[in-house]
């Protein structure tokens, strides 16, 4: 941590692999409709295990 760095920063664990911009607020629903849609797009694509798939939705379901 330096002194830019708040001390309640958390760091992403993982890869942003896309980054979109919008002009309006997305709401909480909005969000998960898209990330469920998402995670439909790569199962199609065979880009993700029916498990990853299965876990994504999990993680969605009980998030905190």
């Amino acid at each position: 941590m330096n002194a830019t760095t708040p001390s309640s920063a958390t760091y992403l664990k993982g890869r942003i692999d896309e980054v979109r911009l919008y002009n309006a607020v997305l709401s909480s629903a909005q969000i998960k409709q898209q990330y469920v849609a998402g995670l439909n797009s790569l199962l199609a694509k065979g880009s993700i295990s029916k498990e990853e798939y299965e876990q994504g939705l999990n993680n969605l379901a009980y998030e905190k």
